[in-house]
C-alpha cells in the first residue's frame, strides 16, 4: 500500500474487526505476570519474550508456539530479560539483570548484561555492562540502579549497523528513573555513547518504531509514571494528566516522543499524552506506513478497567490518527481509542503487535495471575477494514433478503418474521417422563459403592456408531469437595433403562466393582467425529483444586489421560466452579465452550440488591441469611450453620464463553449472558448454560435462581444464539423447564440440564439432573434425605417456542427470502383448527397458482407436513426466487417451516 493510497483511505471510515483470541501460553505453565515483547525474524518467524519463562518461536504467524528456555551462563542465575531486539542478521539480543529477592525498592538490580545469540536462543555470549557511568549530557550523578528486569526495553538497528538499546537508569539518590538509549557500533562487543530519551518518567520503559523509509525518524511510546515533583503545581499537573484530585501518582499516562537524529534527541509530540492510566504502550510501524499503537486502558475508579486494551492508529506514519472524522486527527489524544480487549480479567501490563499481512494483526497480552494460578498469554487476530462511506449501500445490505438454504425455520426469535397480526408467540416447555428418575440417587444403606453419593454433573450422548445411549455423570459425597466428585459412566440401548458397567479401573470406597472412569472431579465432555487422533476421540474437562478447568482424552470414553499430567488450561479469576460445556461449531469451526463466569460483582451488575433494602434482605434470607437481633445475639453461624452474607461482597454468576481451534488454547473468556434490568431482583443467578446445536441455531437451556421467595430454587430458562458469539435471552424469560412443587420429589430444589439434549425421533430428550433440597442444602417441608438423581423430560421436535391462534384468524408473514427445495414442509399443531399457506413474491403478491385460495387447507398434527396447492407440491417454479410465505392460522400452532427436495 503506497502513502498516497493510505492517505485517500484516511479520510474514509475504518473499524477493528476481531477474528479470533486465544491462549497462547496456557495459565498454569509458570509464567509470570510480565511485560511481552513481540517481534518477527527476517526468516519469518515470530518470536516472543516472556522475561524469566524464556523466548517463545512461532513458524505459521502466531497459531502454535514453543518454548525456548533462556540459559546465560557467564551472567548467573535467576537472570530475568526485560529487553528483547532482532537485527538483521537474524540475531537475537536480550538485555537482562539478576532477580534478587524482595519486593519494591528493596529488590536492588544492581547489574546489568547485553547477551545475542546465532542459533535462535539456544547459545548465547554474554557480556557485562557497567552503566554507573553512563549518565549522558555531563549528569553530575551516576547511575546507580538499572530498570531490566521485570520491565520492558526496546531494541533498534540503524543502516550502519549501529545497535541501540533503550533501558531504564536510576541515578544515585533519586526515585525517578530516566530512559537512557546506549549504542554499540562493534555489533554488540562494547555499548556506551548514551543519550536521554526523556528524563523523569520514574518507569522508564520506552517502546521505539523507526520510520522503514527514514530510519533516523524514530516514534517512542514512552511510560510516564510517577508523583509530583517539588516544583511543579498541582493544579496544572491534574489538568495536563486528567489525573483524579489527590491522586498519589500525577502522571500514569503514555507519552508520543519524535526524534529525526537517530534517537540521540527526543521531543514531545503535541497532542501526544495520553489520557490517565492509559499507558504501558508499545509502537508498530509497518512498511505500509501504517503505525500501531496499543496500550493498557484503566478506567480511573472502575475496578478491573486496567484489564483494558486499546490502540491508537495512523495511516500515514503518525501525521494523522483516526478519528470519526474524515481528515482524522494530528493529535492521539483526541483520536479515536480502538478497543481490541475489553474484559477483566487482563491487566495487560504491555501489549506489544506484529502485522501478518497487509492490515491483519497479532496483538499480545498477558492476562493477571492470583495467588494460586500463574497468568497466560493470549492473542488477539485482527484485522483493519475500511467501512462504506456510503449509509444507503448498508441500509439495502440489511434489507437483503434472507438466504436459508434448506435449513428449517424455528420460531425462537424473530429473524424470519416480518409481522404478526391476532397471533402470539409462546415457550413450550417439555413433559417430565412419568417414570423419572431415570437414573436414581442409590439410597444410604444398599450394598452399592455409591450409596447416598449425589449427581451433581453429568453428558449423555446417542453414538450412533454403536447404536448406543452413553452417559457419564458426575458423583459427589456429601461433605467433600466440590473437586473431589468423581466421574462415572453408564449405557442404555433404549435412553431410559441404563447399566452400570463393572469396570475395576479405580479402588474407591473399598472396591474396584464400580464404574468410576475419572477420579478425582471428571466434567462434560463430548465425542469428536472430527477428531484424526484415535486416542483423542473423546474430549473432557476437568475440575480441580482452586477451580482451575484442565482437560483429558480418551479414545473410548473410559480411559482417560490428562493433558499436561493436570495443567490447566482455562482460568478467569476467581475461577470456575460449576458445569463447563463443549461443542463444535460448524458455522464458527472452532471449538466453544461454555464456562461459568464469576468475575462480575454485584454492586456493579445488581446495584438495586444493594440500594432496595427489601431485595436486599431477602438475597441475605435466600444466600446468606437475613440476621435478626435475637440471631445476632446468639451467633448466625451457630444458629445456620453458615456465616451471614451481603450481596455487596459478592460476585454475581453469569455465562462465559471461550473458543479454541484444538481444545487446548482456548480464547479469554467474554461474557455472554448475565443479568440485567430486566430481571427481577434475586431472579439473576445464572449458574449454567447447556446448548444443543439446532437447525442453524444454538439453543442453551438456562439454570436461573432464585424461584422461591424463602429458598433458592433453580429453574430452567431459554436462551439462544444465530451466530454462536452472541446470546439473547428466549421465550419471555419465562421457566422452560420447571422444578417441581411436590416436595418429596428428586426435583423440588434444582434442575440442572445435562449436556446435551438430543434428537431422538420425533423429539427433543433433555436429561438433566435434580436436586430435592435447595441451593443451600436445605430440605423440603417433610422431607429428610437428600434426594438426587438424573430425570428426563421431552419436547416435540421444533418445539421450544411456537406461533399460535385462537378462534380468530391470525397472520405470519415471513421477510423476504431464498431458499433451496422443492417442497414447503411445516412442523404444526392444527387439530381443531386450520393452516393455510401463500406463497408471495418479492412485491407481496400472491404467485399465481400458490395464493391463499389455491392451499389445501391443513386440519391435522404433524412434525412433517407437505403443503399443497390443488394438490400440488412442487415449488421448483420459485426456488432461487425472492418470496415471503404468509401463514393463515386458527386454532392452530406452528413450530417451523422448511424446504426439501
Amino acid at each position: 500500500m503506497t502513502k498516497a493510497v493510505v492517505e485517500q483511505k484516511a479520510r474514509c471510515g475504518w473499524e477493528v474487526k476481531i477474528e479470533k483470541e486465544r491462549a497462547l501460553v496456557l495459565p498454569g505453565s509458570g509464567l509470570e505476570h510480565t511485560m511481552l515483547h513481540l517481534l518477527r525474524h527476517p526468516d519469518g518467524s515470530l518470536y516472543m519474550n516472556a522475561h524469566k519463562l524464556g523466548l517463545y518461536k512461532s513458524s505459521d504467524d502466531g497459531q502454535t508456539w514453543s518454548r525456548i528456555p533462556l540459559e546465560f551462563p557467564d551472567a548467573g542465575p535467576n537472570q530475568d530479560p526485560g529487553g528483547f531486539g532482532i537485527s538483521r542478521d537474524g540475531r537475537l539480543w536480550v538485555a537482562h539483570q539478576s532477580l534478587h529477592s524482595g519486593s519494591g525498592k528493596d529488590r536492588n538490580w544492581k547489574d546489568l548484561f547485553i547477551s545475542s545469540s546465532a542459533d535462535g536462543g539456544q547459545t548465547w555470549k554474554t557480556a557485562p555492562i557497567n552503566y554507573a557511568d553512563f549518565a549522558p549530557q555531563a549528569s553530575k550523578a551516576g547511575y546507580e540502579k538499572c530498570s531490566v528486569a521485570e520491565a520492558y526495553s526496546t531494541f533498534i538497528e540503524q543502516p550502519d549497523g549501529t545497535l541501540m538499546f533503550s533501558l531504564g537508569l536510576v541515578p544515585e539518590g533519586a526515585d525517578i528513573g530516566d530512559d537512557v538509549m546506549l549504542r554499540s557500533p562493534d555489533g554488540g562487543k562494547t555499548w556506551g555513547d548514551p543519550t536521554f530519551t526523556y528524563r523523569f518518567l520514574n518507569a522508564c520503559e520506552c517502546s521505539h518504531a523507526a520510520d522503514p523509509e527514514n530510519p533516523d525518524h524514530i516514534l517512542t511510546m514512552a511510560r510516564c509514571q510517577r508523583k509530583l515533583l517539588p516544583e511543579e503545581d498541582r493544579a496544572a499537573v491534574e489538568k495536563r494528566t486528567g489525573c483524579p484530585p489527590g491522586a498519589d501518582y500525577v502522571y500514569k499516562n503514555g507519552l508520543l516522543l519524535e526524534s529525526n537524529d537517530a534517537g540521540r534527541s527526543f521531543r514531545e509530540v503535541a497532542g501526544g499524552l495520553t489520557g490517565y492510566y492509559e499507558h504501558r504502550g508499545t509502537i508498530l510501524w509497518t512498511r505500509d506506513n501504517v503505525v500501531i499503537v496499543t496500550y493498557q486502558g484503566g478506567i480511573p475508579g472502575q475496578s478491573g478497567s486496567d484489564g483494558r486494551v486499546l490502540a491508537g492508529i495512523s495511516l500515514d506514519g503518525g501525521k494523522t490518527w483516526l478519528d470519526d472524522t474524515a481528515a482524522g486527527t494530528p493529535l492521539i489524544n483526541e483520536s479515536r481509542k480502538f478497543v481490541l480487549v475489553d474484559k477483566d480479567p487482563g491487566h495487560s501490563y504491555t501489549s506489544p503487535t506484529v502485522e501478518l499481512s497487509a492490515n491483519r494483526f497479532l496483538t499480545v497480552y498477558c492476562s493477571r495471575s492470583t495467588e494460586t494460578i500463574s497468568p497466560g498469554i493470549y492473542g488477539l487476530f485482527w484485522r483493519l477494514e475500511q467501512g462504506s462511506p456510503d449509509e444507503r449501500t448498508v441500509t439495502a445490505a440489511e434489507q437483503a433478503p434472507a438466504d436459508i438454504g434448506n435449513c428449517k425455520q424455528l420460531f425462537i426469535d424473530d429473524y424470519i418474521i416480518e409481522s404478526l397480526e391476532g397471533l402470539s408467540k409462546n415457550l413450550n416447555q417439555p413433559v417430565k417422563y412419568a417414570g423419572n428418575s431415570v437414573l436414581p440417587k442409590v439410597p444410604a444403606g444398599e450394598p452399592a459403592w455409591d450409596a447416598e453419593m449425589i449427581v451433581n454433573i453429568g453428558t449423555v450422548i446417542f453414538d450412533e456408531e454403536e447404536s448406543l445411549f452413553k452417559m457419564w455423570y458426575g458423583l459427589w459425597a456429601k461433605d467433600t469437595l466440590d473437586h473431589e466428585a468423581v466421574m462415572a459412566y453408564a449405557t442404555s440401548k433404549d435412553g431410559i433403562t441404563w447399566h452400570k458397567p463393572s469396570l475395576g479401573l479405580f479402588h474407591y470406597r473399598n472396591t474396584i466393582d464400580n464404574n468410576i472412569v475419572v477420579n478425582p472431579c471428571g466434567g462434560n465432555l463430548l465425542k469428536d467425529l472430527r477428531e484424526t487422533d484415535p486416542a483423542r476421540r473423546y474430549k473432557m474437562f476437568c475440575g480441580g483444586s482452586h477451580m482451575r478447568i484442565c482437560v483429558a482424552f480418551s479414545a473410548d470414553g473410559i480411559h482417560w489421560v490428562r493433558h499436561g499430567g493436570g495443567l490447566p488450561v482455562i482460568f478467569n479469576p476467581p475461577g470456575h466452579d460449576g458445569h463447563t460445556v463443549a461443542y463444535w461449531d460448524e458455522h464458527l469451526g472452532r471449538y466453544v465452550t461454555i464456562i461459568r463466569d464469576r468475575s462480575s460483582r454485584i454492586a456493579d451488575v445488581r446495584p438495586g440488591l444493594i440500594t432496595d433494602k427489601a431485595a436486599n434482605e431477602r438475597w441475605r434470607k435466600l444466600w446468606g441469611g437475613l440476621i435478626t437481633e435475637k440471631e445476632a445475639s446468639e451467633g448466625w453461624q451457630k444458629v445456620h450453620g453458615r456465616p451471614g452474607r451481603k450481596p455487596e461482597n459478592h460476585s454475581i454468576r453469569g455465562v462465559g464463553q471461550i473458543e479454541s481451534d484444538d481444545f487446548i488454547y482456548w480464547s479469554p473468556m467474554r461474557t455472554v449472558v448475565v443479568a440485567d434490568a430486566e430481571d427481577p431482583l434475586n431472579r439473576d443467578e445464572f449458574y449454567n448454560m447447556e446448548v444443543m446445536p439446532y437447525e442453524g441455531m444454538r439453543v442453551g437451556l438456562m439454570t436461573v435462581f432464585s424461584y422461591g421467595q424463602e429458598r433458592p430454587r433453580g429453574a430452567v430458562q431459554l436462551t439462544y444464539s444465530r451466530d454462536g458469539m452472541n446470546w439473547h435471552r428466549g421465550g419471555n424469560r419465562e421457566v422452560f423447564l420447571p422444578v417441581s412443587e411436590r416436595p418429596e420429589d428428586f426435583d423440588w430444589g434444582t434442575i440442572y440440564p445435562v449436556q446435551g439434549p438430543l434428537v431422538v425421533g420425533d423429539e427433543i430428550w433433555i436429561y438433566y439432573i435434580g436436586w430435592g433440597p435447595d441451593h443451600n442444602h436445605e430440605f423440603p417441608p417433610g422431607v429428610t434425605e437428600f434426594n438426587s438423581g438424573i430425570g428426563l423430560a421431552k419436547l416435540r421436535l421444533d418445539g421450544f417456542i411456537s406461533v399460535d391462534a385462537g378462534a380468530q384468524e391470525g397472520t405470519l408473514i415471513t421477510r423476504p427470502f431464498t431458499f433451496q427445495g422443492g417442497e414447503l414442509v411445516i412442523n404444526a399443531d392444527a387439530e381443531g383448527g386450520s393452516v393455510i399457506v401463500e406463497i408471495q413474491d418479492d412485491s407481496a403478491k400472491p404467485v399465481n397458482g400458490l395464493g391463499r385460495q389455491d392451499c389445501d387447507v391443513f386440519t391435522g398434527d404433524e412434525i412433517r407436513h407437505t403443503v399443497t396447492w390443488k394438490g400440488k407440491t412442487d415449488l421448483k417454479s420459485v426456488e432461487g426466487k425472492t418470496i415471503r410465505l404468509r401463514f393463515h392460522l386458527t386454532r392452530a400452532k406452528i413450530f417451523s417451516f422448511g424446504f426439501r427436495d
